[in-house]
C-alpha cells in the first residue's frame, strides 16, 4: 500500500498519497527536498539536482550542509528551523565541480499530529541571473550618475585644455579603462598633446590624417570606433599600439550641433584588463556630447577674449571706424533682441535713424526667405552662445526699397551668461546686383556660344554631327540591347567590340557596316577609359540602324575645343573622349555628342544597310 503523507485543509486532516507528492514536486520548477532530523536528504526532486550539478540518487542520503559553499551556517540553518519552524534567505549552493552560486531557500520543519517533527522541507531556486541583473542595475545607475557629474564638471569650464583632460578623466572612470587621450581637429589633422595612464599624464606628439589609424577612421565616418584586439586590428596604427602597449580601445568623435568634427577622444585597456561593450561605447557618446558644447563654448569664449583684448587695444580708432564708416553699422542688442545700440552710419545705410532702430531686430526683416535663416541663428546664439559665420539678410530701406546687407555677430558673455549679442552689418545691395548681373551676363553667354558651336558644328558636318544635352542625348539609346558594358582597360574594349559585333549581326547589319561600327566603338571605347576614367557601353536597335552609347565621368571637353576635336585627325583634349573624333566622324552615319564637366557621352549610329556612294561622299566633312 502507497505511504501517505498527511496535510490539513479547513481545519481537517486528509492523507496525500506519495506518489502524487513525487509527480506534484518532479514537476516543480523549484528544487524541493525532504531532509530528515538527521540533516540527511530523504527525497529530492530533479530540478534541486540540477542546481548542484548531480542527480537525484546521488543526493539522497547525503548530508544536506554538503550542498553549501558554507556547510557551518547551513548547519545553523537547519537548527534554526528545527526551533522556529521556518527560515527564508539566501545562501551560497555548491555544484559538484566546485563552482559556486545564489540560492533562495524557503526552509520548513514538517510536524506530526502531535506536533512533533518529523522532517524538513526546503524549497529552493537559483538567483544567479536576477544577481547579475541587479548587479547591472546598481553599475549602470552609477555610470548613469557619473555621467551626470562629469557633464556638469566639463561644462564648468572655459578652458579647451581644461575640457579635453577632464573628458579623459572621466571617460575612463565611466568605462573603467586604465587609460585614454583626446585630440582636437586642427586645420586636415587630428592632433593628440597627451595621454593619460593610470591617472598620470604624458606629452604625446601624433598626429592622424583622414583614413589613417582609428582617429582618421573616426574622421572620416563621424562614429564611434571600438576594438578588443588591437593588436590584430588592421585600422589601428601598429607603431602606437606597440609603443603604448594597449590591447583595447574605444574612440568617439566630438561633434558640433551644426554637424561640425571638433575632436575625438579615447579609452584604452591593457592586456588583463576587462573588454569594452556597446554599452561602454553608448556612456562615451553620452559625454562626447557634452564636451562637443563645452569646447564650442570654450571657442567662443576665447573668441571674446580676444576680441576683448583687441577692442580694449585699439579703443580709440574702433570709435572712429564705428562712428564714421559709411558702409558698416554697428549694433548691439539685448537678450530679447531689442536694439540697445546702434552706430550713426545707420541712417546713412537704411534711411531709419538711430532712434527708429531702437525696437526688435526683425521689425525692418522683409518677406525674403532668407531671412528665416537669420532668425534662426540669431535665435541659436540668444539660447546656446553657438554663433553663426557671417550670412545675408534683407530690410527695408525708409524710402520703401529693399536692400542686402552682411551681418556677423558674436554673443556677449558677462560671468558665464549670454547678455546679448553684438553685431556688424554691411550693405552689399551693390554688390549682389552687379553678381547678379554678371552671372545672368555669364549665363546667356554660355548659352550663345553652345548654340553657336551645335549650330555651326551640325552645319559644317552636314549634320552628321550634333552637339546635344546631356538629358537630349540619353533619350538616343533609352532601350539597350543588352545590359551596359563596364569599360575600364583595353581588354573590356575587346569584349565590347565583340558584345557590339554580335549584336550587329544578329541585327541584320551588313558585313561593311559592321566593320566600320566595330571601328567607331574601337575608338570611341579606348577614350572612354583612356581619357575619361573609364566608361559604360550600351547599344540599340533602333529602325533601320544601330546606335551605340559610350559614356564616362570625366571632366568633360572644354567647348572650345570642339572643333578641333571634331575635324583635326589625332587631335586629343587630354580630357575625356577627344582623340580619334575625325574617323568616328568619317565612318559613322551620325553622331551624338554631349559633354559637361559630369562627363561626356557619344552616340555612335550606322545604318544596317550601306547608303549610296554619291549620299557617302556628300555627308564627307571637308577636312578631308
Amino acid at each position: 500500500m502507497a505511504r501517505k503523507t498527511a496535510s490539513r485543509r479547513n481545519g481537517k486532516a486528509f492523507m496525500l498519497d506519495e506518489p502524487i507528492f513525487r509527480r506534484a514536486t518532479d514537476s516543480s520548477i523549484y528544487g524541493v527536498a525532504v531532509i530528515g532530523l538527521d540533516r540527511r536528504i530523504i527525497y529530492v526532486n530533479e530540478a534541486r539536482a540540477r542546481l548542484h550539478g548531480r542527480t537525484p540518487a546521488e543526493l539522497v542520503g547525503q548530508d544536506i550542509t554538503s550542498l553549501s559553499s558554507d556547510p557551518e551556517r547551513t548547519a545553523d540553518i537547519v537548527q534554526e528551523v528545527m526551533e522556529k519552524g521556518v527560515w527564508e534567505g539566501e545562501i551560497e549552493g555548491l555544484r559538484a565541480d566546485g563552482s559556486t552560486f545564489p540560492m533562495h531557500q524557503t526552509i520548513t520543519r514538517i510536524d506530526r499530529e502531535d506536533g512533533s517533527p518529523t522532517a524538513i522541507l526546503s524549497v529552493t531556486r537559483d538567483v544567479s541571473d536576477e544577481k547579475e541583473w541587479q548587479i547591472s542595475l546598481e553599475r549602470r545607475t552609477k555610470q548613469l550618475m557619473a555621467l551626470l557629474y562629469a557633464s556638469r564638471q566639463i561644462n564648468s569650464t572655459l578652458d579647451t585644455q581644461a575640457v579635453m583632460r577632464m573628458l579623459v578623466e572621466y571617460a575612463t572612470i565611466l568605462t573603467s579603462a586604465s587609460g585614454g587621450c583626446a585630440g582636437l581637429l586642427i586645420g586636415d589633422k587630428m592632433v593628440f598633446r597627451e595621454c593619460s595612464h593610470h591617472g598620470k599624464v604624458t606629452p604625446i606628439d601624433y598626429s592622424f590624417r583622414k583614413g589613417y589609424g582609428v582617429a582618421g577612421w573616426v574622421m572620416e565616418n563621424k562614429r564611434p570606433y571600438f576594438t578588443n584586439d588591437a593588436e590584430n586590428d588592421p585600422q589601428v596604427a601598429r607603431h602606437i599600439q606597440k609603443k603604448m602597449g594597449f590591447t583595447k580601445l574605444i574612440n568617439v568623435p566630438i561633434i558640433a550641433s551644426d554637424g561640425r568634427l571638433l575632436g575625438c577622444f579615447e579609452v584604452h585597456n591593457w592586456p588583463g584588463d576587462r573588454s569594452f561593450t556597446h554599452e561602454d561605447v553608448d556612456l562615451l557618446i553620452g559625454l562626447a556630447n557634452q564636451a562637443a558644447v563645452a569646447l564650442t563654448n570654450a571657442a567662443l569664449a576665447e573668441d571674446l577674449r580676444q576680441s576683448a583684448a583687441t577692442i580694449k587695444k585699439n579703443e580709440e580708432t574702433l570709435r572712429l571706424v564705428v562712428e564714421g564708416s559709411p558702409d558698416f553699422f554697428f549694433y548691439i542688442h539685448d537678450p530679447e533682441g531689442v536694439f540697445t545700440y546702434v552706430s550713426p552710419s545707420v541712417e546713412q545705410i537704411t534711411g531709419h535713424s538711430v532712434a527708429e532702430w531702437m525696437s526688435h531686430y526683425t521689425r525692418f526683416l522683409t518677406d525674403n526667405p532668407i531671412n528665416e535663416d537669420a532668425i534662426r541663428y540669431t535665435e541659436r546664439t540668444l539660447a546656446t552662445g553657438e554663433a553663426a559665420d557671417s550670412y545675408p539678410i534683407e530690410i527695408f530701406h525708409k524710402n520703401g526699397s529693399r536692400i542686402m546687407l552682411e551681418v556677423y555677430e558674436r554673443p556677449i558673455f558677462e560671468e558665464g551668461k549670454i547678455v546679448g549679442i553684438r553685431g556688424v552689418a554691411r550693405d552689399i545691395t551693390e554688390l549682389c546686383r552687379a553678381e547678379m548681373a554678371e552671372r545672368a551676363a555669364r549665363e546667356e553667354a554660355e548659352r550663345r556660344m553652345k548654340s553657336f558651336y551645335r549650330d555651326t558644328i551640325l552645319s559644317v558636318t552636314d549634320g552628321k554631327l550634333e552637339i546635344l544635352e546631356p538629358d537630349e542625348i540619353e533619350k538616343l539609346c533609352a532601350s539597350p540591347v543588352f545590359p551596359e558594358i563596364e569599360i575600364c582597360d583595353a581588354r573590356d574594349v575587346g569584349l565590347a567590340r565583340a558584345e557590339v559585333r554580335k549584336a550587329a549581326e544578329k541585327a541584320g547589319m551588313q558585313p561593311e557596316q559592321v566593320d566600320s561600327l566595330i571601328l567607331c566603338v574601337g575608338e570611341a571605347a579606348t577614350n572612354s577609359f583612356k581619357h575619361g576614367g573609364g566608361g559604360r557601353l550600351a547599344l540599340c536597335d533602333e529602325d533601320g540602324v544601330i546606335r551605340v552609347k559610350v559614356s564616362d565621368s570625366g571632366p568633360g571637353m572644354d567647348s572650345l575645343a570642339l572643333p578641333k576635336i571634331a575635324f583635326m585627325k589625332g587631335f586629343s583634349t587630354a580630357k575625356s573622349l577627344g582623340m580619334g573624333y575625325a574617323s568616328i566622324l568619317a565612318l559613322a552615319d551620325k553622331v551624338y555628342l554631349s559633354t559637361s564637366p559630369k562627363g561626356t557621352t557619344v552616340v555612335i549610329e550606322v545604318a544596317k544597310q550601306p547608303k549610296p556612294l554619291e549620299v557617302q561622299l556628300a555627308n564627307l566633312p571637308d577636312l578631308w
